[in-house]
């Protein structure tokens, strides 16, 4: 059986990951494909990290190549892309999650869905891993921006399944 993803938690996310890149990193992204994943191996070079706790808990995580992450945090700071992924490259990627998490919790305050949002991690290096909530779907959604390939993972679950239940829909098979 395929894993059930309550989609009242991903479109927020989504539209959150659209409005961030668009007004703060000024680059507008489309949605290219969405999945669920198995592993624990991230897309990019770059990821913040930030897990959330409440009626709903997991993580999110958005995961870019370093020349992505250096494009766009150049744009956020009016500056041209640092030539590596510096400090302030790091620290804004872990603010770009915190305000995608923070919208899509703003989404979902008018739900029976609520959580708090954890201080953002950042983690670097090709190949790196983030594990994430065992048992739980972890949905990515691959979008393009100013060439690149990016991806936004989340990693949610209804600590009450009950109430969830009739909101569930089946997630597509991972790809």
């Amino acid at each position: 059986t395929r894993p059930t993803v309550n989609v009242e938690f991903i479109n927020p996310f989504i539209d959150a990951t659209r409005n961030v890149f668009s007004s703060m990193c000024r680059v507008e992204v489309a949605r290219k494909k969405i999945f669920v994943k198995d592993d624990y191996k991230m897309l990019g070079d770059i990821s913040g990290v930030m897990g959330l706790s409440g009626t709903a808990s997991g993580s999110v995580v958005i995961s870019m190549s370093s020349e992505l992450a250096r494009l766009v945090v150049g744009n956020m700071l009016g500056e041209p892309p640092a030539p590596e992924l510096t400090q302030d490259v790091q620290d804004a990627t872990g603010e770009i999650i915190n305000m995608i998490a923070g919208q899509a919790k703003a989404s979902l305050v008018k739900t029976k869905y609520h959580f708090t949002i954890e201080i953002p991690k950042v983690v670097t290096g090709p190949g790196h891993e983030i594990e994430h909530q065992p048992g739980t779907p972890n949905i990515v959604v691959v979008f393009e921006g100013a060439g690149h390939d990016f991806s936004l993972q989340v990693c949610l679950a209804a600590n009450d399944e009950e109430e969830a239940a009739p909101e569930q829909a089946t997630a597509p098979a991972a790809t």
